[in-house]
């Protein structure tokens, strides 16, 4: 499977490991050059925009806040680059995504089945290890 990976800080990145680890190929976009040349050493494609992971099946995407999905998968292109059917996972710092957020992105972009979830690794950096 091709997946993509956004928001690779604390918790991200040890779990775009495992994605790697366990054999998918792997796309990352990340802005520091340390991140990049990491995820690149270990065989991961570096895309130079948020939008380049349009092109996997998954996008997992690891940030703290409603405002922070809303800004990666909207304002940066990624929903618009994805095929039909893409799955765009959400992974928080804190609790489930924001009830508003999950109808207003669905509402803009119903060709899309969008994976909105919660999981026990939300904001336990250790526990994504």
């Amino acid at each position: 499977m091709k997946v993509g990976f956004i928001g690779l800080g604390e918790q991200g990145a040890p779990m775009a490991e495992r994605v790697l680890g366990a054999g998918h190929e792997l796309l990352v976009y990340a802005r520091r050059p340390e991140v990049r040349a990491h995820f690149a050493q270990l065989g991961a494609e570096v895309v130079g925009a948020p939008a380049g992971l349009g092109r996997c099946e998954l996008v997992e995407v690891c940030v703290m806040d409603d405002q922070q999905v809303e800004d990666v998968l909207v304002g940066n292109g990624i929903l618009e680059a994805m095929a039909p059917g893409g799955v765009a996972a959400v992974h928080r710092g804190q609790d489930l995504v924001g009830t508003r957020l999950d109808r207003q992105v669905q509402e803009r972009h119903q060709r899309w089945h969008l994976g909105m979830r919660g999981d026990q690794q939300a904001g336990n950096p250790a526990a994504s290890r």
